[in-house]
Formats: structure tokens, sequence, C-alpha cells
């Protein structure tokens, strides 16, 4: 029959040794204790270790030469060996014979026995007038426990209240990062961009060319070739500056000095100032001058010039003024939805990122509108750091055996923050909170405990000092007594 063989060492244990034994999956289990060496197992110990292995569905048995040992396998019916080839080759069977359980006789008669050996109870017990007493007792007490623990209560109690109201002197400091009792704050440096167009009507004037001179030319042939004048061959004065005009179709010189041709011309340029007078025009651009000569034998008329609404200089200087307002009262706004307290006097302009007119600079045009975007920079005081000095300032100030109650909190700045040449903005700030008064519930709970409703709000107007007058719900509606039980008892505060 296979067997596992687990070989302890000196430091095994009922532990270890139960460890290993789950492992084992063979119908016997066989104990090898060292030689020359104690195991710290006892015969409880062994005891155990059959039982487990019983749970396991196999034998144990021991291999070792120690007395003590054997005489605690005999006790508990487990074979024995003096070696491992001993305990594999034979057959196993119990050290000692188990103590066969002995047949139980008949059943005593109890009864009987106990007439025999019991004290006769007593007479006036077997009264039925006593049992109908005690058990009414019993009754009672069930009823007294019931009253204490079964119904439930509810206090309603209003506390005092009382409403704090300071005006704190508040310094805010760029150099500092964080709040102090005495009113210093932090000033944080915000920046924001915004952006925006407006327009206004031009009020200025501008003289602008709206028609080009025209007239005719006379080219004299200068040579014995003929001479191509091609379309838009520019002529001019000599007067500084010069009037410059150009050919508008093209033309021949027939061969022969002193041959001429006229061709008519408009001036390159429009306006009034494009106008020549005869004789003026004396001079050819480019090569063709080598060649031929010009002159106009005419005037040149016809350039004139329109007067249109323009803007003026100060126009574009009264919108930027206009936009720049705008922009501001924009950048303060979203300042403002931040949640920030904005000191309004540290706003400034720190650059234009964008600026464009419209119509450009020179141009005509009945209305100027001007686009920019720009960047502003103030301080500000955050809300948060706000509240922190109202909490502070109203905390401790706080009456003894009174709470702040949640919610109550306000606060809000006095007039226009002014920042001095120091680098400090100062302003007051108003802070109010409502305050509750401490309830003991301890000692509201120990003033009604098992009292009558009416008697218990007697002592609740009593014993504490409220802002209105106590209530008390009971459940079910008509105990008559309120709990015993402080745990049965709970509070409501209003």
């Amino acid at each position: 029959m296979k067997t596992q063989i687990l070989q302890l060492e000196s430091h095994d244990d009922l532990i270890s040794v139960r460890d290993r034994m789950a492992w084992a999956k063979t119908p016997r289990i066989l104990l090898a204790w060292p030689r020359n060496e104690k195991v710290s197992l006892r015969t409880v110990d062994l005891a155990i270790l059959q039982h487990h292995a019983t749970t396991l569905g196999a034998q144990l048995g021991l291999v070792t030469r120690d007395a003590e040992m054997k005489r605690a396998a005999a006790e508990l019916a487990l074979p024995v060996f003096e070696s491992l080839p001993e305990a594999q080759l034979a057959t196993w069977e119990v050290a000692g014979e188990r103590i066969k359980p002995q047949r139980r006789g008949p059943r005593p008669d109890l009864p009987a026995m106990r007439a025999q050996v019991g004290v006769p109870e007593a007479v006036w017990r077997t009264r039925p007038a006593v049992r109908i007493v005690f058990f009414a007792l019993g009754v009672l007490a069930v009823l007294v426990v019931a009253a204490g623990f079964l119904p439930q209560a509810s206090l309603i109690l209003t506390p005092l209240t009382q409403t704090q109201d300071v005006t704190i002197p508040v310094s805010a400091n760029p150099n500092v990062n964080t709040v102090y009792l005495s009113g210093s704050i932090p000033a944080h440096e915000v920046t924001l961009t915004v952006d925006g167009k407006q327009s206004i009507a031009s009020t200025g004037s501008q003289d602008i060319p709206a028609g080009r001179a025209q007239g005719v030319v006379r080219f004299k042939n200068l040579t014995e070739s003929a001479v191509s004048i091609p379309s838009g061959t520019i002529v001019r004065t000599l007067d500084s500056p010069a009037l410059r005009f150009e050919t508008t179709i093209d033309a021949a010189l027939d061969a022969g000095i002193g041959e001429t041709v006229d061709v008519p011309v408009q001036a390159v340029n429009p306006g009034s100032d494009s106008n020549g007078e005869a004789a003026q025009i004396q001079a050819i651009e480019g090569d063709l001058g080598l060649q031929v000569s010009v002159s106009n034998p005419d005037p040149i008329t016809g350039g004139n010039t329109q007067n249109l609404p323009a803007p003026s200089e100060s126009d574009k200087a009264r919108l930027r003024t206009l936009l720049l307002a705008d922009l501001e009262r924009q950048a303060l706004s979203k300042l403002k939805a931040s949640g920030s307290e904005v000191f309004v006097d540290s706003l400034r302009l720190s650059q234009v990122l964008e600026e464009k007119f419209d119509p450009a600079e020179g141009q005509p045009g009945s209305r100027l509108a001007l686009s920019m975007k720009v960047e502003y920079v103030a301080y500000a005081a955050s809300a948060a750091d706000l509240q922190e000095l109202a909490v502070r300032v109203l905390g401790v100030s706080v009456p003894r055996g009174y709470s702040p109650l949640a919610g109550t909190l306000h606060f809000e700045m006095l007039g226009q923050p002014k920042s001095g040449a120091d680098g400090l903005t100062r302003f007051d700030l108003r802070a109010s909170q409502t305050v509750r008064q401490e309830l003991s519930l301890t000692q509201a709970i120990h003033l009604v405990q098992g009292r009558r409703p009416e008697n218990a709000l007697a002592q609740l107007r009593a014993g504490m000092s409220l802002a209105a007058p106590p209530q008390i719900e009971l459940a079910p509606a008509w105990w008559p007594w309120l709990p015993v039980a402080p745990f049965r008892i709970s509070i409501v505060t209003r």
C-alpha cells in the first residue's frame, strides 16, 4: 500500500507537521523521527495529528525509538516501527487495543431516583394563586421593559441665535501671499485680453483726383528714317515735379527730317494738377527721345478734383478714446464675473495687440471704423481670501456656547478701493454671520427620559434657554411616556 513518508526535523512542531500532512494523497502517512534528535511533539499533538489524518482518509504511523513517543502512540493505538523499511513492508497494526465501549444498561428511572434523593417542593409553590401572582409579575416586567424600549420620541428644539456684524480695514499687498488676521491679504495681478470694434461719422474732407487731363502732342522726326511711336509712350514737361502723359494709340512718323504727326495723350495721374499749358510738354522718356522731338501746340485740359468726406486726425483720436473706454468697461465686467474683487483704479492698458482703421490712411470715407485687440492688467482680491479673512475675524468674537450657522456668512466691500503710492490698496470689508447656541443633547435627553410629554416639556422649558417653545413627537402617538432608553430619543434643531 502506498505510504507518504514525512521525515521530521528537530525544528518541526504541530503546525508544520499538520501542514505537510495536508499534501499527502496516500492511504498511509508515516512520520519518521530524526536519529538522536528531539521533536517538540506531545501526546496531545499526536492525538490532533491522528484526527487530522483520519479527516484526510489516511492511517497515521510512526518510526521512532523515542520511548516517550512509543508510550504516547500506544495510548492512541498508533502503529510504531523501528525503521522505514519495516514500516513499508509490515502490515500496520495498532500498538495496543482500543478500549471497546461497553453496552449501556437500561435507562435508569430518573423520576424515581429524583424522588429518592430530591428535596420535596414547598407546598405554597404549588398553589394556583401563587403561580398567577408570579406570572403577573413576569408580564409586568415585560411591559416595563417594553415601556423603556418600544416607543420612540423626537424633541424639536429651537436654539437661540445672534447676528455678528464687523467692519474690517483691509490692505491688499502684492508682496503678501497669505491672509493675516490684521487685515492684510494678497493682491493678485490679473491679465485679460479683450477686443472690439466701433465707428463714428467722418468730420474731415479730402480732395480726391476725379478726372485725367487730355490733349494732343505733336511728334517731329529728327532722322531720315520712319519712326514708330507705340501706344503708352511717356512724354513729360521739364518742370519739377514734372507732368507725365502717355499716348493712347500707336502712331508712325514718315521718313525725313521735319516730318510730324499728332497723337492724342492723357495724364498719367488724375486730378486738376495734371492740366498743362501749350508748349509745356518738351521731353520723351526712353530711347525714342533720340529720334524725335515732342511739343503740345494746345493746352492739355480736363483734369479735375472732387472734395469728399474723409476721416481727420481728430476723428481717429476721438474714436480710439471711445473704443478704449468701451474695452475697459468690458475688461472690468469680465474680471468681476471671474469671482474676484477688482481694484478699478489699478486697471491699466498693458499693450495693444491689434489696431486697424477703416478706411486706411489717405482714403476717403463717410464713416471711420476702428477694430482693436488689447491687453489689460489690474490688481484684485480673490473672493476666497476675503471669505477667509471674514471667517477668521468673526471667529475670534463668537460668543461662548455659540457656533456659526452654516450658510449665513456674508461679506461685501464698502466703497471703492483706493491704491496708494506705497503699492497697497485699502478698503473696508463688512462681514456678518448668524451664530447659534450649542445645545447639550445629553442634558435634553436626561430632562425628558421616562416622563409624560407635558412634564417633559415643562422640564425642557425650565432647564434650557430656547428661542421657541419645545415640541415633542411620540411614536406611537398614543403612548403616555417618553422612552427610558436614550437611543430611542432623537433631537431635531431648527
